[in-house]
């Protein structure tokens, strides 16, 4: 894209800004959810704790993200760090605090099944109990 070689690219974080910054323009937007893998061992305590101050510091960027927005320079390559502007850069990915549900997860795995994204045996998947942490 920098190059411009290819004339489309799939991008989040700080690429997507960045490429804004250069003029490229969204075409589609691509959102998507994503869960946290816990260890099993892991302590209902800790991981309490964990989310509470992940929940704070979710706040506290929603409020006033600019003193924070230094840090997407240090998930960029070396090379394209001194072509970005970060105070351009958008707040980024929200951590949305909400239960994933019986519902959305039998959905979720229908359609990873549709596409055959499993490669596992039939009957062998997790059951939501297993996978989930409420």
């Amino acid at each position: 894209m920098r190059d411009r070689r290819i004339p489309a690219a799939n991008v989040f974080g700080p690429q997507y800004y960045l490429l804004e910054q250069w003029g490229f323009r969204k075409l589609a937007d691509t959102t998507f959810m994503m869960g946290f893998l816990v260890s099993a061992d892991a302590g209902h305590d800790d991981l309490e704790r964990y989310f509470r101050a992940l929940r704070r510091a979710q706040a506290e960027l929603d409020l006033e993200p600019e003193p924070y927005k230094h840090h997407w320079l240090a998930e960029m390559p070396e090379d394209l760090r001194d072509a970005a502007d970060a105070r351009r850069f958008g707040a980024g990915e929200r951590i949305v605090f909400e239960p994933y549900t019986r519902e959305m997860f039998d959905r979720t795995h229908r359609w990873l099944e549709r596409w055959q994204l499993f490669d596992l045996v039939a009957g062998e998947r997790s059951t939501y109990e297993q996978a989930v942490l409420a």
